[in-house]
């Protein structure tokens, strides 16, 4: 259950004191399941304040204080107990005197469980002085560091006298995963604006456009650890992005509907995004067409968040077998035009992820995968055409010509099919 070997390879630091911090203590599957079955029964509130420290929260008894047994074994799920027999093994004693230097064979040991709701507290402490050695496992799916409830190593008795905080222990809420939703202007309207930025916290930031916008899912990123970076440095990893097109030059749209109203680009970033339409190039290759007209969040976020161009993972990079081994694959599904118009994907080793296209698309790339040529397109409508009335073959004749004309450039780019 409990991965032993990370406690081992795991370094003690010496300042202030001797801590570790240690990560991925148990397989991703046994985390989910024992954060799905913490314990609800036999809890007590414990609580005192005015004393050397103000405290609050509910404990049970995991192992009693020198016991060889688990408390109250029968309102545990399988995988709490396999968690307390490992606490109690031999070689658990062995891993934590590895990581402390610290003979552990034969030391007293007691586990508690804790949970702190609302309202629970834990002020700034020293350890009782008969502790040998005291380990925190942190069971929650999701952390939001501005609830509290991080442990932090002090200097001193003054909570702002941080040495560490465990950063890594939990899930920081960044942004939305729809770059064009982190523009308050694009997206809220004056008063609305106005209302936004009356708060700092982030989290109370989203919470207005949820109130304000008509959206009902949002689109979130959440980080493990966040290391929050500065401007310049943010600027600087974003020029260094490339980006290819998803869309032909002619069908390049400057003017986005947004929940704010129809926004229409000026024109320097008019012009770099037409430049970006011209194949694979960097942001700070566009930037430098305009320089001092617009920033690198504001351009990834206009050409990605409008889906007309993609970040490319591996601008250089082959396309690799397997990739075209499934576009074979998924193109030999569509057997009709007539199916349902779900959109679908291609798999892009340039992209380094997903192209996303329609069926009609997945059906021309596995034929040029399979080594035919445009000019064999009116097999490839007669085919389609099966089960299409006679009266629609034209309609499906111009269809099919647009999507060689508009998408197959943009495949060949991709090294999604042979030139």
């Amino acid at each position: 259950m409990i991965e032993l070997t990370q406690i081992e390879r795991g370094a003690l630091q010496t300042q202030p004191y001797g801590w570790a911090a240690i990560d991925k203590l148990f397989s991703p599957p046994n985390a989910a399941a024992l954060a799905d079955t913490f314990p609800l029964y036999h809890f007590k509130t414990v609580a005192s304040y005015g004393g050397e420290k103000d405290y609050k929260y509910e404990a049970r008894s995991l192992i009693a204080m020198g016991a060889d047994t688990v408390s109250h074994p029968e309102e545990l799920s399988e995988i709490w107990l396999a968690q307390a027999r490992d606490l109690l093994s031999p070689a658990y004693r062995q891993a934590m005197s590895s990581l402390t230097k610290c003979d552990l064979t034969s030391a007293p040991m007691e586990v508690n469980v804790f949970h702190y709701g609302p309202g629970a507290c834990l002020g700034p402490h020293p350890d009782l002085e008969d502790k040998i050695v005291t380990h925190v496992m942190y069971f929650n799916h999701s952390w939001n560091r501005e609830d509290g409830g991080c442990l932090t190593v002090l200097r001193s008795a003054n909570s702002a006298d941080v040495a560490a905080e465990m950063a890594e222990a939990k899930l920081d809420w960044v942004a939305s995963a729809n770059p064009l939703e982190n523009f308050p202007e694009l997206n809220l309207t004056p008063e609305q604006r106005a209302l936004m930025d009356r708060y700092k916290d982030p989290t109370m930031r989203e919470l207005v456009k949820d109130t304000c916008l008509p959206r009902q899912f949002r689109h979130d990123v959440f980080v493990r650890g966040a290391r929050r970076m500065r401007n310049d440095e943010r600027d600087a990893a974003l020029t260094r992005l490339t980006v290819a097109p998803v869309v032909t030059a002619g069908e390049l749209q400057t003017k986005i509907r947004v929940p704010a109203g129809m926004a229409e680009v000026g024109d320097p970033l008019k012009n770099m995004m037409a430049a970006a339409m011209r194949g694979p190039t960097t942001i700070g290759d566009l930037l430098a067409l305009e320089q001092g007209r617009s920033n690198p969040a504001e351009l990834v976020s206009m050409l990605v968040g409008t889906s007309q161009c993609q970040i490319t993972m591996r601008p250089g990079g082959v396309q690799p077998e397997s990739a075209n081994r499934l576009n074979r694959v998924l193109g030999a599904r569509v057997s009709t035009i007539a199916q349902p118009k779900a959109t679908g994907g291609l798999a892009s080793g340039r992209l380094g992820t997903g192209l996303s296209t329609p069926p009609l698309v997945q059906f021309i790339a596995n034929r040029l995968l399979r080594g035919e040529r445009e000019d064999n397109a009116d097999a490839w409508i007669d085919a389609l055409s099966a089960d299409v009335v006679p009266e629609k073959h034209d309609t499906v004749r111009s269809v099919v010509h647009a999507a060689i004309e508009q998408r197959v450039p943009i495949l060949r780019q991709l090294q999604i099919v042979p030139d």
